[in-house]
């Protein structure tokens, strides 16, 4: 587990480089702005050089003036050991205290803490490690993002690695070194993946959640392994590598189901399996997957009609005509199933365009295509 280490907190000079830009956001001349608050310019430049036995008194004058509220020794070993435990949980994905910890580090910035910046970090770092989408939280905390640059220079070298995850994830990478940069979190190839899954660039999105995945394993990271393993079998399926996505689906069912997480992650496993048994015509998969279902949704009709037209015609017209609730869908929905019925009998563009504009998912529109073209 990496610690961190803020004794350069429990010393002074380190809030000098923090006020030093504090200031400049107040008034436009530094000197003058010491001067009215009877704090020699000398002295200030002095302690911000090195650390001065005066230090301590002009810390906590500007504290007064700046209306941010001091800490103590004792205060600051709890930060540090909070910091190190945030850290591990949001590399292990382990969301048992988030909101709790949110909230402590809003508590601390309602007062003013004086250790704000590193605050401000830590909470945004909470925040993009969150499972929503990585728009959605370049959206709400750029603002934020912003306000943790401006005062980087006040980072201890350990939070200066966090930062740089932020740095990645709210304006990304240098291009020119993308691939060439090493890196020693997985964090920083799960941002890197995520961002190039947003471009709709798969083979990269691939590459970067694979080297993620290899410091994960090594580290024993499992929470975040089935946390990539998604983000791999979504961009197998996108590039029409059905037989890997299907042998991946498979252990991430089995992975799920032995550790009795049964939620979103195991739904979308069950899902990717699918739409892989599809790709890789394994249609009797598709069968066993679905038979057992009451209610199917829109992709899973789609495959258990694809599936069923390939393995016996006439109980796919059977199912057709019998097995799908009609009743209970409205007319988009039986536009759609008729235009997969004469698109599955006979594959051609006119019904492709009515199918690719449907609310299946994404990758069901490649096997399409690979229909037409069979």
């Amino acid at each position: 587990m990496k610690k961190f280490d803020f004794t350069i907190y429990k010393s002074t000079r380190q809030y000098f480089l923090m006020y030093d830009v504090l200031i400049k956001e107040k008034v436009p001349n530094r000197d003058n702005f010491l001067i009215d608050n009877d704090i020699p310019p000398s002295s200030y430049r002095r302690c911000k050089a090195s650390e001065q036995h005066g230090g301590r008194e002009i810390v906590d004058k500007l504290a007064k003036v700046l209306h941010l509220t001091t800490t103590t020794d004792e205060e600051i070993d709890e930060i540090e050991k909070f910091a190190s435990k945030v850290y591990y949980q949001m590399t292990y994905k382990i969301f048992k205290s988030y909101k709790e910890d949110i909230e402590y580090i809003k508590g601390l910035l309602e007062k003013n803490h004086i250790l704000f910046p590193v605050l401000e970090l830590l909470l945004l770092f909470l925040y993009m490690n969150d499972n929503r989408t990585v728009k959605d939280v370049i959206d709400d905390y750029t603002e934020l993002f912003n306000k943790v640059k401006k005062y980087k220079v006040f980072l201890s070298e350990e939070l200066m690695e966090i930062y740089e995850l932020t740095y990645i994830y709210f304006k990304g990478a240098n291009k020119e070194e993308i691939y060439l940069k090493t890196y020693t979190n997985a964090i920083a190839y799960s941002i890197l993946a995520a961002q190039a899954y947003n471009r709709g660039d798969y083979i990269t999105c691939l590459y970067f959640s694979n080297r993620s995945k290899e410091i994960c394993e090594k580290e024993g990271n499992v929470r975040r392994i089935l946390r990539l393993n998604k983000n791999i079998m979504i961009c197998l399926l996108h590039v029409g590598n059905y037989d890997e996505c299907y042998e991946l689906a498979s252990r991430q069912i089995l992975i799920l189901e032995s550790l009795e997480i049964e939620d979103e992650s195991l739904l979308t496993a069950r899902k990717f399996l699918l739409v892989a048994s599809i790709g890789c015509e394994k249609y009797r998969k598709v069968l066993e997957l679905l038979q057992i279902k009451d209610e199917l949704n829109l992709t899973e009709i789609t495959c258990l009609m694809i599936a069923y037209y390939n393995l016996n015609k006439k109980e796919y017209e059977n199912y057709v005509k019998n097995g799908i609730n009609y009743d209970a869908n409205d007319k988009i929905f039986l536009k759609y199933i008729n235009a997969l019925n004469n698109f599955i009998k006979k594959p051609n563009k006119k019904y492709l365009e009515k199918l690719n504009n449907s609310e299946i998912v994404s990758p069901m529109k490649k096997i399409f295509k690979k229909m037409l073209s069979a």
